[in-house]
């Protein structure tokens, strides 16, 4: 099942194996991003039931992740292990992810603008995706939940801007990407997005 930390089930700050990073409560509100305080943890719930109750629903979208690696459908991979989807929180003395930065590089493709780290059980959304709106969010986590289906991701060393990684099918890092075409999320898809691995870690990059 999914779960959402701070709504369905209190996290307590779990370690995931990062120095700068923490996974949390997602925050009810987004402090002191723009004039309007984003309200997180709605825009986190609404993404989640447009997934378990409309997507994970879809027939084509259950017939490409069961050609994933892992061979599971969308809807079964929900109806397994509980999957924990909460907030990748600062430690002490640190900053949200980009908090500060500029929204005309963000909109220019310039920087990573959906970003989730996950870690066996856990998805850890940044602030980028919640602050873009919910479907970003459901578009980022399926994303991750093709990786959790078994779709390849780039070592952590990896220029994800490299033409033989962008034009691989073998493996094809855009796997996770292509989720989103199967799976009503395709206004969303990018081209060129890969996955990558960083360790335990899995990002979306929207690379200009």
């Amino acid at each position: 099942m999914l779960k959402i930390a701070g709504v369905d089930y209190q996290s307590g700050k779990v370690d995931i194996g990062r120095a700068d990073y923490v996974f949390d409560d997602i925050p009810v509100t987004l402090p002191d991003f723009g004039r309007t305080a984003v309200q997180a943890r709605e825009r986190v719930k609404g993404a989640v039931k447009d997934i378990v109750e409309r997507i994970a629903r879809h027939r084509p979208c259950n017939r490409y992740f069961k050609s994933l690696p892992r061979g599971m459908g969308l809807d079964e991979i929900i109806a397994g292990r509980d999957l924990l989807i909460g907030w990748l929180a600062p430690r002490k003395g640190g900053a949200a992810i980009e908090l500060t930065a500029n929204p005309k590089d963000v909109a220019k493709g310039k920087i990573a603008v959906e970003h989730a780290y996950q870690t066996g059980p856990y998805i850890a959304l940044s602030q980028w995706p919640i602050a873009l709106g919910w479907e970003y969010v459901a578009a980022t986590l399926v994303h991750e939940l093709a990786h959790v289906a078994g779709a390849p991701g780039l070592p952590g060393d990896a220029d994800p801007k490299d033409p033989r990684i962008q034009s691989s099918k073998k493996p094809n890092y855009h796997a996770a990407e292509e989720a989103l075409c199967h799976c009503l999320y395709k206004p969303h898809f990018k081209p060129t997005t890969v996955g990558a691995i960083q360790g335990y870690m899995e990002q979306r990059f929207r690379w200009g």
